[in-house]
């Protein structure tokens, strides 16, 4: 409450920005690499659970370091304290 009456209650949404921009790139490419990758294992083998979820902690890491500039940058950009 203090930060609205402060700073106006505009500044309650200072950082969205860049959190919507880090889940843009992070959603979208662990979605993407997982079919890709998803397909490619196909190739080689049948695809059953334990492969779609190594196939998932693969694409969800490779995600990760897509989108770490943009945490990053939304951690410098709008620092909490």
């Amino acid at each position: 409450m203090d930060i609205s009456l402060q700073d106006g209650a505009m500044s309650l949404y200072k950082g969205l920005s860049a959190g919507i921009m880090r889940q843009v790139f992070y959603a979208t490419s662990r979605l993407g690499l997982f079919d890709v990758m998803r397909d490619a294992l196909a190739k080689y083998r049948e695809i059953d659970v334990w492969s779609r979820l190594a196939v998932g902690v693969a694409s969800g890491a490779c995600a990760a370091v897509i989108s770490c500039p943009a945490e990053v940058f939304l951690r410098r950009s709008f620092p909490v304290a």
